[in-house]
């Protein structure tokens, strides 16, 4: 991937400079001036490789073992905030099977739009 990327910010750097040749600079200064204009060519291959999902990935990764390494230096921590997600999780779940259970789900009647003695609603 390295070399594809440096192939084609090369492609670039030449396609800028064929423009400013164009417009009568010299190869050397359309060069220069392409680059000052651009900035660092090696910072923009950095952003570049930096967006692939790898480097996501990775930085997922490095993210995981900083957090599993802090967890475990403080297993006091870790028990509470194992304990109080445990907890609120639960408490979470239950109330809102109850409220599935007796307010959400439709009652068990044949026909719902009728009264106790067959007759329609008024």
């Amino acid at each position: 991937m390295g070399q594809e990327l440096d192939e084609e910010v090369d492609g670039f750097l030449e396609m800028a400079a064929q423009e400013k040749m164009s417009q009568g600079m010299s190869r050397k200064a359309a060069l220069r001036e392409v680059r000052l204009e651009r900035g660092s060519l090696e910072i923009a291959k950095e952003v570049v490789s930096a967006a692939s999902w790898e480097s996501v990935l990775e930085t997922c990764w490095q993210d995981l073992r900083i957090g599993c390494r802090t967890l475990c230096k403080s297993p006091s921590f870790t028990l509470v905030v194992g304990l109080t997600l445990a907890l609120g999780i639960g408490a979470t779940t239950s109330i809102f099977t109850l409220i599935d259970a007796v307010m959400l789900k439709s009652l068990p009647v044949a026909n719902p739009s009728l009264d106790f003695h067959g007759q329609p609603f008024a």
